[in-house]
């Protein structure tokens, strides 16, 4: 299995390395909270998040 939020990590820091790559808008993309945390965490400027879709976190309301 992989570890996703220690690939996150050793990717956004490996790709940071790299000037022309540096220069760019990252986008963080994971429907796991720890996984975009992680890489919020890892990146340099401001990235882009996608893919919050609440799918395990959302608590359904229902009414009466």
């Amino acid at each position: 299995m992989l570890d996703s939020e220690q690939a996150m990590e050793t990717f956004l820091k490996f790709i940071s390395s790299d000037p022309n790559i540096a220069k760019v808008p990252i986008m963080i993309d994971s429907s796991k909270w720890d996984i975009l945390e992680t890489g919020l965490k890892n990146v340099q400027g401001k990235p882009i998040v996608n893919s919050i879709s609440l799918k395990e976190g959302e608590k359904i309301y229902q009414t009466s």
